[in-house]
């Protein structure tokens, strides 16, 4: 029997010469992988321009054998900008003293795949052993583990049998009496080969998430052996192992364990990056338009929202049909915005309809915090889907501390806020408005949703102490939120809703009302940093301007002045015991001037969201604070 095996085991087997020189035996379904050019990439030699290159770079991609979804498609060709981020990526890979693994999350659109060709590429041209499997959803389709462990085995001998000593050959193929002969290499090749001991190694998986449907069983649960595409666990035996998962949105929060270690959030480009990107589209597709196009790309940087995929949409082949004239282009962003939010939106309401009923509210609370969220906390997390489909995106706060999550574009935001306007209050919001015990968080929101779902609204105001009673109009034409500097709107945008954000003191903004939103009466409210004085007074910003100066310079033009006078007045007082005295007072004035007129629109707005009560029911704070409204009279 023995002989047996040896003859059979001579005649399967076939001697090679490995990359350093060495002769090593290896059976023939390993050769023929080995001679098998289906995925042969270029030489490392064509790469070797990789090794210099900075952010701000523009390359020209080679081929690694594969390419992934969509690559090299639309308006760059196979030509693409290198990112802070991909280069922040490769320094950590490459400088690390420890095993690195990445998860890369973000929607669809912004990049994904062009990040994990790069890092490839700079391994491929450093000399490390890489596996690189640029469309996961091949290795999904596989109907047996040994069509998956092949195709693992053929990328693999195919990207690397240039460097491949006889040693690593000869592991690879260790337990030749298998019945798995593909498998056990595969397995070799993820615990072996790509942790080496004494060199850098790089797995990247792009499309990953396509190993993860929804509706069936996963790649790793049908195939055990892709166990290691499923955690990171698996990828500390070496130091020198780095690992990169292109992934889902849906495999980073439902699958992916401890999470918070490995996701790297990518999200739009920067605009300096960006910019250049534009000027490369001009130049080579539009250079007749390049004058307006150059006039009005600050617009298409906002409408785009920086992400590669709305810049191919926007240049769409339907381009091709419009006179790119000022007014041209404008009429192109308008329609753009439109046709995306409404694509938006439809997208939204299905994925807010497969959500169960019991969990919308907490949806809708999630979307509250899209719009009115602080840099001191975070609320709950919205489902995968908002952000899969391009219209949100996450990133961490400059502490690291916090993931903080945003929409893509100005039109994804309208469509955001659509849906916003379509849930209704949270039965326990109802149930505490009827009671009176409104939280801050839940009446700043139903104040909110109430100024942006009905645009027109008056209602009865007074002064601090119940006096004066008059009608106030507030008309809600947008949203935005308060950005440092203010962005500019002008004249126009007095209707636009801007909520302050981090601005101390003021919570919303609505052309020149800067408004107040508490539960507190407003003796308690008006102390520390939310205190009025301070809006005038404190000068901490450019050119010794205040904060309201700062803000209505930047957002609507013209040099503003913002001045409070204090005057004092004295009034008789009559105490029982002591008689008649006197009280002083000081009096605040307010005075906005607007290039030197005066702006007779200037108000701040205090909206209390409930009176006080004892446990009997009875008020014991009404909103009659007479001395204030003596104080600040307006």
């Amino acid at each position: 029997m023995l002989k047996e095996h040896l003859a059979k085991r001579c005649r399967s087997w076939k001697r090679h010469i490995a990359a350093d020189g060495e002769p090593v035996d290896l059976p023939l379904h390993i050769l023929d992988l080995i001679e098998n050019n289906k995925y042969a990439p270029e030489p490392r030699t064509k790469f070797q321009s990789l090794l210099t290159v900075k952010g701000g770079d523009r390359i020209t991609s080679m081929d690694l054998g594969q390419s992934p979804k969509f690559f090299a498609k639309g308006y760059q060709g196979r030509e693409f900008f290198v990112t802070e981020q991909m280069m922040k990526l490769w320094n950590e890979l490459e400088n690390s003293e420890w095993s690195v693994q990445k998860c890369l999350s973000g929607p669809m659109g912004v990049g994904k795949s062009y990040i994990s060709w790069f890092l490839v590429a700079k391994a491929y041209a450093h000399g490390w052993p890489v596996l690189y499997i640029a469309d996961a959803s091949k290795l999904s389709n596989c109907d047996t583990k040994t069509a998956a462990s092949k195709l693992i085995c053929q990328i693999f001998l195919s990207i690397n049998k240039d460097i491949l000593t006889a040693s690593e050959l000869k592991e690879m193929v260790a337990i030749e009496t298998s019945k798995d002969p593909y498998v056990n290499s595969a397995t070799c090749i993820f615990a072996e080969l790509l942790q080496s001991r004494s060199q850098k190694a790089l797995f990247v998986v792009d499309e990953h998430g396509a190993l993860f449907p929804e509706s069936s069983k996963s790649a790793p649960e049908r195939f055990p052996f892709l166990g290691p595409l499923q955690t990171f666990n698996s990828w500390n035996n070496s130091n020198n192992a780095r690992v990169v998962f292109s992934s889902t949105v849906r495999f980073a929060k439902l699958i992916l364990r401890d999470a918070s270690h490995y996701v790297e959030y990518v999200g739009p480009m920067s605009p300096d990056i960006f910019n250049k990107l534009l000027d490369v589209i001009i130049d080579n597709r539009y250079p007749t338009g390049r004058q307006h196009l150059n006039e009005l790309r600050g617009e298409i940087q906002k409408a785009t929202g920086c992400v590669p995929r709305e810049l191919n949409i926007f240049f769409g082949e339907d381009i091709e049909g419009i006179e790119l004239t000022a007014n041209g282009i404008k009429q192109r962003l308008k329609d753009y915005e439109e046709d995306r939010k409404e694509q938006f939106l439809e997208i939204l309401k299905n994925c807010y309809s497969k959500i169960e009923p019991i969990f919308q509210p907490t949806t809708r609370q999630a979307l509250v915090d899209v719009f009115l969220q602080s840099k001191d906390h975070t609320g709950p997390p919205l489902d995968w889907r908002f952000y899969h489909f391009g219209i949100m995106y996450e990133y961490r706060n400059k502490g690291r501390s916090m993931i903080m999550k945003r929409p893509i574009t100005p039109a994804s935001e309208a469509a955001l806020l659509g849906l916003y306007r379509l849930c209704p209050l949270p039965n326990d919001y109802i149930c505490a408005a009827r009671q009176n015990i409104l939280q801050p968080a839940q009446f700043s929101d139903v104040f909110f949703q109430k100024l942006i779902k009905q645009n027109n609204i008056i209602f009865k105001s007074t002064n601090l102490a119940g006096k004066e009673e008059q009608l106030l109009e507030l008309r809600v034409d947008g949203f935005e939120h308060l950005q440092d500097p203010p962005k500019r709107f002008g004249d126009e945008g007095k209707n636009i809703l801007i909520h302050g954000g981090e601005l101390p003191r003021f919570d919303f903004i609505l052309g020149y009302t800067f408004i107040q939103v508490s539960i507190s009466n407003f003796q308690k409210h008006n102390e520390g940093t939310a205190a009025i004085d301070l809006a005038f007074t404190d000068r901490k910003y450019s050119n010794g301007r205040n904060q309201i100066e700062y803000f209505l310079d930047y957002t609507y033009g013209g040099t503003h002045r913002a001045e409070m006078e204090i005057t004092e007045v004295t009034k008789k007082t009559q105490a029982k015991n002591t008689g008649e005295g006197k009280s002083v007072i000081d009096k605040r004035d307010f005075k906005v001037t607007r290039d030197g007129v005066l702006c007779p629109d200037f108000m701040i707005l205090y909206i209390r969201g409930k009176n006080d009560f004892d446990d009997k029911g009875n008020e014991v704070h009404r909103p009659n604070h007479t001395g204030k409204s003596r104080s600040i009279p307006r």
